[in-house]
């Protein structure tokens, strides 16, 4: 068990140690906060004992976006915990809010009852990168994974179904999964990162060749794996038709990106009499100073954000990929220390990849359209090109239905 919550703990912490930059202040006392706070919301989510086959956890749009195909399908034999208002789901008897309220108060017990190997394992990892809050990802992931026993074991579904392998939450269902001996299940949400740590859910429905290699350089634990497509682009591939002249451009952007940078970009747009439109990550909060002079893009799909674009620009962001899969063509504005966070480049997605906002233009001006967009992602996207584009929900609920 001891081991259990170590590999779990670092399967926590795993990202936040490659990649933070700026300093977590996050501490006990923050999950003291989000405790007191969660009582006072008079929230108090239980948990269900509704049984079904399938056991679905959304934590962000973004995660139920990668499954939602999936778990319409299956509804009928399916319950879901799920996080977040701007998901539009209404709760009813297969479908539940998750009790954050008592993953926070697990968390506080955590902090306590394994005390010491959180205090080793901060002593261990501090020196890695000291802009990681350890102690408090591993008491809030321990706190999740003390709940998740809680909901496996009053549920007791033959598959628990996951879009995310490294955020706290759905590294508690993981290894709660693994102690119940309930089979675990993973979609990806957006493209691997180098950064990610190893594939150790018992079946993985891989996006394509890239992602596979990916996981194959970090490590693959036991997981058996397929590579079938990507089941939210169903019906999006190749869906838009390129335009001869550049017209109307998407700006897309997160908290990643330096925003002042793209406030200048869209001025230098504007003043070159282009069309923009602006689309944020749903949780990012910035207001920018020319955005009354764009168009917001909020659909809750990206592909339908898409709908008369003629080219996307965005940072480190997995939106390139999808783009291009529905025929649309992007150019990489790299802001952050990063470059080329998921390995997009080296594989031809963008049209180009810069830190110019004058490149940008100039390559806007001189872009020769095209219909085949859409097969650069296919070492990205399995199912491209195969008799089952377009059909992956239904490839990979057949494979399920045949364990």
């Amino acid at each position: 068990m001891r081991i259990n919550k170590i590999k779990m703990v670092y399967q926590g912490l795993h990202v936040d140690l490659n990649r933070n930059t700026i300093p977590d202040k996050r501490n006990f006392g923050t999950i003291l906060l989000k405790f007191i706070k969660a009582c006072l919301s008079m929230k108090f989510y239980g948990i269900s004992t509704f049984k079904q086959k399938h056991l679905f956890f959304f934590n962000t749009n973004n995660q139920f976006e990668a499954l939602k195909n999936i778990y319409k399908e299956l509804n009928a034999n399916a319950f879901a915990y799920y996080h977040g208002y701007d998901l539009g789901l209404v709760s009813n008897d297969r479908l539940k809010r998750y009790p954050f309220w008592i993953s926070y108060f697990f968390s506080l017990y955590a902090y306590f009852f394994d005390y010491q190997l959180i205090k080793k394992i901060n002593d261990k990892l501090k020196s890695k990168n000291s802009n990681t809050a350890i102690k408090y990802i591993a008491c809030i992931t321990l706190g999740h994974y003390y709940l998740n026993l809680f909901i496996l074991k009053a549920l007791r579904p033959n598959y628990l179904w996951l879009s995310n392998d490294h955020s706290y939450n759905n590294v508690g269902f993981l290894f709660a999964s693994k102690v119940q001996n309930i089979s675990s299940i993973y979609i990806q949400h957006a493209s691997v990162s180098s950064i990610f740590p190893s594939l150790r859910f018992d079946y993985s429905f891989l996006d394509g060749e890239i992602a596979n290699k990916t996981y194959d350089d970090i490590g693959i634990c036991g997981t058996k794996v397929f590579l079938y497509g990507i089941p939210k682009m169903d019906g999006w591939i190749n869906k838009y038709t390129s335009n001869a002249k550049i017209k109307n451009i998407l700006i897309c952007v997160n908290e990643m990106d330096d925003l002042k940078k793209f406030e200048n970009l869209i001025d230098l747009l504007l003043q070159n009499n282009y069309l923009v439109y602006l689309r944020k990550h749903p949780y990012l909060d910035y207001k920018f100073r020319n955005e009354d002079k764009v168009e917001i893009k909020s659909q809750k799909s990206f592909m339908e954000a898409l709908a008369g674009i003629d080219m996307m620009i965005g940072g480190d962001s997995n939106v390139h990929l999808e783009a291009a899969i529905t025929n649309i063509p992007s150019i990489y504005f790299s802001t952050s220390h990063l470059w080329d966070y998921y390995g997009f480049l080296k594989f031809g997605l963008f049209t180009i990849a810069t830190k110019d906002v004058n490149e940008i233009v100039q390559s806007i001006e001189n872009y020769t359209s095209s219909d085949e967009v859409y097969l650069r992602a296919k070492s990205f996207c399995e199912s491209i090109g195969t008799s089952y584009q377009n059909k992956t929900t239904r490839k990979i609920i057949d494979e399920v239905n045949n364990f």
